[in-house]
């Protein structure tokens, strides 16, 4: 993985460690970077748990409207064949 699609970059995530608990808090652009934070926090050796405070901010490119979810959500519901809407 590279930076800008599922590594977070080192200042969009903070790190505190007590007792072997890791919080994890910041932003990023991905579910991906969230999920990737976490997962190495966890392979750390003495840690016994992680808390992801981190937040997912898309992309203004990537932001949908209401309107727009209600659509997608309709079309999906359309395409399963034992659902009509």
């Amino acid at each position: 993985m590279y930076e800008g699609h599922g590594r977070p970059r080192p200042n969009e995530i903070g790190v505190a460690v007590k007792n072997g608990v890791v919080a994890l808090t910041g932003w990023v652009d991905s579910y991906l970077k969230k999920w990737s934070a976490e997962e190495a926090a966890h392979r750390v050796a003495g840690v016994k748990a992680v808390a992801n405070e981190i937040e997912i901010r898309l992309p203004a490119s990537s932001e949908r409207t209401d309107a727009d979810i209600a659509v997608a959500a309709a079309r999906g519901l359309e395409w399963d064949a034992g659902i009509s809407c």
